[in-house]
């Protein structure tokens, strides 16, 4: 977004409110904790929040599968509210560098907007996984450097999905930009008004072909993946089973727009191919008008358009989410033929494990009904929530 518009990039002098120090429930200050590694202990489940009388802002995050979401973070002024949430993946370096940032990103955000805030965060991370990289290879220098499970050349490959977001007070405008498939919706009166585009490849074969063909990026892997409908009057958690394309070539990452994931070459740390990210900007209603913003781990099993989303408390989405990733329910699968019942199948053996898939009796081809998440395996997908409510 360019400088033309004063208001946006307006220096907000008032002393902040960070969300560490929020009410009703505030966890141990941030500052206080040491900086932690992949194979650190991580805290499970953390909630936050912040009540004033025209707004309240709450987080929730639940770390039950591999516990590589950022920590949904906030930073209140008497006049802005700077926001973001980020979803890590194959490893967690780059989601613990975020973390680690995470007052000087909210301070850009409110500062100079959320598109510049993340153009100088993916910046950053580059700049500080080259020289972790240069630091770990001084060890070696003359000598050979031997693959290590967990060295840097692996854990810079990791990444994050991430949103930043920026509301002003007074005129009710909301900033949003984003990489991936992090979720920002802001609701009015249970109808959802506004939601961010995901870089998935529905959206990015629909807007984006051109941006990604000149970047070598290509669909790739077809096959079936869940998408989550609005519960039916059994409240039964229905889930349709959508065949297209999921990952992008050569990444082989769902999505185009992404944090971190980088290779070496000629000592140089380099991003591997991605779309620039998603810039948008929309004004909310008068009145009551709700914002979440979200990680996967939502959006993965519940609908944009569900109720909970609508007038539930953070903590109530995230123990939503983690029931339906951990409790068993029906999956309803959409016009599934016989040829391409194996690879529905398929899919929920790689999701649940061979262990809990069962096919229900009483139902028809197309709905299969699946169990548990095995405690030894995969338990489903973290979760991390953040809901502005604005009156």
């Amino acid at each position: 977004m360019s400088k033309e518009n004063p208001e946006f990039y307006q220096f907000v002098q008032e002393e902040p409110v960070l969300d560490e120090k929020a009410p009703p429930a505030p966890p141990a200050p941030p500052q206080k904790r040491k900086a932690s590694d992949e194979n650190s202990p991580k805290k499970k489940h953390h909630s936050a929040g912040e009540t004033k009388k025209s707004f309240r802002v709450e987080t929730d995050i639940k770390q039950i599968c591999s516990k590589e979401d950022v920590e949904p973070r906030f930073l209140s002024t008497a006049t802005h509210i700077a926001m973001f949430v980020g979803d890590g993946h194959t490893g967690a370096y780059i989601k613990n560098l975020i973390n680690k940032q995470y007052k000087t990103i909210l301070r850009d955000i409110l500062s100079n907007g959320p598109n510049a805030a993340v153009a100088a965060l993916r910046k950053s991370l580059l700049q500080q996984a080259q020289a972790d990289y240069d630091s770990e290879r001084q060890k070696y220098i003359g000598k050979v450097w031997p693959r290590q499970k967990g060295d840097i050349r692996e854990k810079i490959g990791s990444g994050a999905m991430f949103a930043a977001a920026l509301y002003n007070k007074t005129t009710r405008t909301l900033f949003i930009c984003s990489l991936g498939d992090c979720t920002c919706n802001v609701y009015k009166n249970n109808k959802m008004v506004f939601r961010q585009d995901f870089q998935d490849v529905e959206t990015v074969t629909d807007k984006w072909e051109q941006e990604m063909t000149a970047k070598g990026m290509e669909p790739i892997e077809e096959g079936y993946e869940m998408s989550p409908r609005v519960p039916d009057a059994c409240k039964h958690v229905y889930l349709d089973f959508i065949k297209h394309c999921v990952r992008f070539g050569p990444s082989g990452i769902a999505c185009a727009g992404f944090l971190g994931h980088y290779v070496v070459r000629n000592e140089t740390v380099e991003e591997i191919p991605r779309l620039e990210p998603v810039e948008s900007m929309t004004t909310l209603p008068e009145g009551h008008c709700r914002v979440v913003m979200s990680s996967d781990g939502i959006s993965d099993v519940i609908n944009p358009r569900d109720p909970v989303l609508m007038s539930g408390r953070a903590s109530n989405i995230a123990d939503e989410a983690e029931r339906r990733w951990t409790k068993k329910f029906f999956y309803a699968g959409s016009a599934i033929s016989e040829t391409d019942k194996a690879g529905v199948i398929k899919g929920i053996n790689s999701i649940f494990g061979k262990s809990t898939f069962e096919r229900d009796p009483t139902f028809g081809i197309d709905q299969i009904k699946a169990g548990v998440f095995d405690s030894g395996t995969k338990k489903g997908d973290d979760i991390s929530v953040l809901v502005l409510d604005i009156s």
